[in-house]
């Protein structure tokens, strides 16, 4: 995320009903699954693959909000106003074989600007005004691959194309809410089981945006992202996230927080993280708030 707001990669809270309208309906979905013994969604990582014919849905949302943003130097600069982004993803996955997944990918923003003093949930008004943008803004399909059986491992690619126009506000002066550009995403993803309660995951990859709308720079991300679970029971799961982020522009970010994750029933998982920007160059110092719906017909 650039000073100005610029998010690479940012995933917030949904009002209420419709929320809780996504969890009823998942819920009265999931209880007509039958589900696998042995088989947990809590367990089931991004290095591991469906089998044919299984199917993942999750839904995430995040909101970032920072009142300061780190210099070219490093230093925490403060500011008299509050810039807040609102992210939904909604993304599908389908099983063609246990080597070889396909799945789309549909993202919702908003951004308001505001006073520093302003509520962070005003951008869930979904406001579209000189201070604030909203807009389907990202879609595109993505390929999941394993090349080994027996590794916990896969590789995934993803093309995201822009769904909507001027998302950069070059033109209608509004807050940037994302870049016009297509965006090619490629990740490694692994996990080990240390033992029967814990688990490491590793996130890495690299993500390229070409510029095509006004003669800027390319700019490439590389992401590296370490996550520790703890399982103190089979229905329970408290991580810790690290995301360590540097770009070809001379800045980085990095990222660090908690999360809990609740077994509904075995196909049906409830997310919450909080993270926030302890250090950076050229980034923002904000904080996040997390909220995921997944389901997984096994």
């Amino acid at each position: 995320m650039d000073m100005d707001g610029t998010i690479d990669r940012q995933t917030g809270w949904l009002p209420g009903p419709v929320l809780a309208a996504c969890i009823v309906v998942s819920l009265v979905c999931a209880t007509f699954v039958q589900a696998v013994s042995g088989q947990s969604v809590l367990r089931f990582t991004p290095s591991m693959m469906l089998e044919r014919g299984q199917v993942e849905v999750k839904w995430f949302n995040n909101l970032y909000t920072q009142t300061s943003a780190f210099d070219a130097e490093g230093q925490r600069v403060k500011f008299d106003t509050r810039l807040s982004y609102f992210t939904s993803i909604l993304q599908a996955q389908y099983g063609l074989s246990s080597r070889l997944n396909v799945g789309f990918d549909v993202m919702l923003k908003s951004v308001t600007s505001d006073q520093w003093t302003a509520s962070p949930f005003e951008v869930l008004t979904f406001g579209n005004d000189q201070s604030s943008q909203t807009a389907v803004s990202l879609v595109g399909p993505r390929v999941r691959y394993a090349p080994f059986r027996s590794a916990r491992l896969s590789l995934q690619g993803a093309l995201l194309i822009p769904a909507s126009s001027d998302m950069e506000g070059r033109e209608s002066g509004k807050p940037f809410l994302e870049y016009d550009d297509p965006q090619i995403w490629l990740q490694a993803f692994y996990d080990y089981a240390i033992d029967r309660q814990y688990l490491v995951y590793l996130e890495t990859g690299i993500f390229f945006r070409p510029d095509n709308t006004d003669g800027d720079a390319s700019e490439w991300t590389l992401p590296l992202k370490a996550i520790l679970n703890f399982y103190p029971t089979e229905r329970w799961t408290v991580y810790g996230l690290t995301d360590y982020t540097v770009s070809s522009n001379d800045a980085y970010y990095f990222q660090a927080g908690l999360g809990l994750k609740r077994q509904v029933v075995r196909s049906l998982e409830v997310e919450i993280l909080f993270t926030g920007f302890p250090i950076g160059r050229n980034r923002g110092g904000g904080k996040t708030f997390n909220l995921g719906v997944r389901w997984i017909r096994f």
